[in-house]
């Protein structure tokens, strides 16, 4: 959904709704229901105040008791009063909006007519990725918060940002730039005043990582989409894999319902 808000006539900003239903794992903490990861990463990626990603522009969590039209089954709960539980649930975030959809929508559309997209602009667009990598680095200026219970909110040293999930869709399209009027030494203007700011966004699957730290999740665990992933990231999805299908297989063969450790760490051929 696209908000748009005008005033004489003029638009002054332009919004999009991205709704998501609450889930434990995708909470800051799962005691903090109220709170979505993905707006947890973007508002601390705002004070950081790089124009390459996708900016938050606010972010609610609604909850309601009455029974909506639209509402899929399991969001219904039977039997439960005002006084009870929500009937409903919702995160919404308020982000930038960006007119030129993704690179997933652009490519297909210079490819259909026979075109390769314009050299000055891809590499713009790695220039913007860079800048928004540059963005999740480490920077004890302005580090990121901790999640965790005992202390939620503080500084989290030596810490940095994991995407977890780059891929053409996640490229958004910005509005062009503003034309600057830049030269460069031979006095030629800036070259990507006409093109639309790349911006990456989708922070949904994002980790923060602390340097030297072994346990991290976002080192650990295979995330994103798999045919995007990292060589290594994706043979640890294949060993997992394996490694279910061995379980499974020694499961149904003795009818043990939870294997031993032993069966769990068994080597693989």
């Amino acid at each position: 959904m696209i908000l748009r808000f005008r005033t004489y006539a003029k638009t002054r900003q332009e919004l999009v709704i991205k709704s998501e239903q609450p889930a434990k794992h995708n909470a800051v903490h799962p005691d903090r229901i109220d709170l979505g990861l993905e707006a947890w990463h973007l508002a601390q990626l705002n004070e950081r105040q790089c124009e390459a990603n996708v900016g938050l522009r606010g972010y609610k969590y609604l909850t309601s008791h009455v029974m909506l039209d639209g509402v899929t089954p399991f969001q219904r709960r039977a039997g439960e009063g005002h006084h009870g539980p929500p009937y409903y649930r919702e995160w919404r975030y308020y982000l930038e909006y960006c007119p030129y959809e993704s690179l997933l929508h652009l490519i297909p559309k210079y490819k259909a007519w026979g075109y390769h997209l314009p050299e000055a602009f891809i590499w713009f667009t790695f220039q913007q990725l860079i800048k928004s990598c540059k963005s999740m680095e480490i920077d004890n200026n302005r580090p990121f918060r901790k999640t965790d219970e005992t202390s939620f909110g503080a500084p989290y040293p030596d810490s940095f940002m994991v995407h977890g999930d780059t891929k053409d869709e996640n490229f958004f399209l910005g509005k062009e730039r503003v034309a600057t009027g830049q030269v460069n030494m031979d006095n030629v203007q800036y070259p990507y005043d006409s093109y639309p700011q790349t911006k990456f966004g989708d922070f949904g699957l994002a980790r923060v990582v602390q340097k030297g730290s072994k346990d991290s999740r976002a080192r650990s665990m295979p995330i994103g989409t798999v045919a995007w992933m990292a060589p290594v990231c994706n043979g640890r999805l294949q060993l997992a894999r394996a490694r279910l299908r061995l379980v499974l297989t020694y499961c149904f063969d003795t009818g043990e319902e939870r294997p031993g450790r032993e069966v769990l760490f068994l080597p693989l051929h």
